[in-house]
């Protein structure tokens, strides 16, 4: 089994404009699952490592699920007129304000129905099955 090394070095110094002063030598070394980190000084030398397959795991999925897919507790339907728009706005940012995720949706050609109304269930129906609304 061939053993693979990263091994960064970095020199810690204070700086100011009347002098230099030297702090601390670190050497990082990572091999496998083992991170290994020297401080070097003249006053302090100590490591300490650090095994990855002992620290737990952590599942980002539903992190990044709220974060880009945030949960939408109320549609607004309006007909597609400028007018309805205008005047329900001022709802939709009071209930955002309040904490309840709010949209305003007035476009349902795109969707499918004999009828205006099959179209608003359809997307009704779409936005609760994929957007989990409430």
């Amino acid at each position: 089994m061939k053993t693979s090394y990263l091994v960064f070095l970095f020199l810690l110094m204070s700086i100011s404009l009347s002098n230099i002063t030297y702090i601390s030598l670190l050497h990082f070394k990572v091999q496998g699952n083992v991170f290994k980190v020297n401080f070097l000084n003249q006053d302090l030398n100590f490591q300490f490592n650090l095994n990855f397959v002992s620290l737990p795991r952590i599942d980002y999925s539903d992190a990044y699920y709220n974060w880009f897919n945030p949960k939408i507790d109320m549609l607004i339907l309006t007909p597609n007129r400028y007018q309805f728009l205008t005047s329900i706005q001022p709802l939709m940012k009071w209930k955002n304000e309040i904490g309840l995720k709010s949209i305003i949706l007035n476009n349902f050609s795109e969707y499918e129905g004999k009828d205006n109304a099959e179209k608003v269930r359809n997307l009704i129906k779409d936005y609760y099955k994929c957007d989990n609304i409430k």
